[in-house]
């Protein structure tokens, strides 16, 4: 085995292993703050959050086909153009999410049985789903450059900072909307935080070849993606049976 790949490898792919485990525990200290506050308000928060990761399909998709594209190249000022593009579509395409996900709440309570109070904190999370979008495109591209470690202390930070603010929220009696309001702010600070890492030297707009480069390759991670998720809710149903 060459040691120097190797050990390139693993440079790369351990901090990317441990923000997936970050990411898995900023949702899980949420989980653990709204227990305190009550079961109908746990539920709500399970529930809400399995609309969430549904949506966050989208970003996840259009980083991995912005991130397929840029490492072709060792052109910055192309990976950069793959990059304002891969926003821009992102962008569009959570306002779209949002629109549609506003337009199914008001059966959310009744299809997931859950407290009324569970669309609030949708409504909220959702006015953050933009930034956190724009922040998945942005880890990637960071990734890519060699700045896996920054994208890891920036996860590290926002989980600490996220459990500061969700206790302070629960003290004070903001409840499940202050946990929102927490995340939110988080998703907000990480997003400007990563566009300013970056040093663009082209307008972030849409040109026609590289949009549609990116949506070639974004429909069919899409489609694996929600594949995946009818074949692991298969699963557990067959698991339950």
């Amino acid at each position: 085995m060459d040691n120097t790949l190797a050990k390139k490898q693993l440079k790369l792919s351990l901090p990317m292993a441990f923000e997936n485990f970050i990411t898995t525990l900023m949702s899980l200290i949420d989980t653990v703050v709204v227990a305190n506050l009550g079961v109908q308000y746990l539920t709500a928060i399970g529930a809400i959050s399995v609309v969430i990761n549904i949506l966050q399909i989208i970003p996840q998709s259009f980083s991995i086909s912005n991130v397929a594209l840029i490492t072709k190249t060792e052109d910055d000022k192309i990976q950069k153009k793959y990059l304002s593009n891969s926003i821009n579509l992102c962008f569009y395409f959570s306002i779209l999410c949002i629109i549609i996900t506003l337009a199914i709440s008001p059966v959310i309570p009744s299809l997931f049985n859950i407290d009324k109070i569970g669309n609030i904190y949708l409504y909220i999370r959702l006015a953050g789903f933009i930034q956190a979008s724009l922040a998945t495109i942005m880890y990637g591209y960071l990734r890519v450059i060699g700045k896996q470690n920054i994208v890891l202390a920036i996860q590290v930070v926002s989980v600490i900072a996220n459990l500061i603010l969700d206790i302070v929220a629960c003290f004070v009696g903001g409840g499940l909307i202050g946990v929102a309001l927490s995340t939110i702010a988080i998703e907000t600070i990480s997003m400007v935080i990563c566009f300013m890492l970056i040093k663009w030297n082209t307008k972030i707009k849409l040109d026609k070849t590289e949009s549609k480069d990116i949506l070639n390759l974004f429909k069919w991670n899409f489609t694996e993606r929600i594949c995946l998720l009818y074949t692991s809710d298969a699963a557990d149903d067959k698991a339950r049976v």
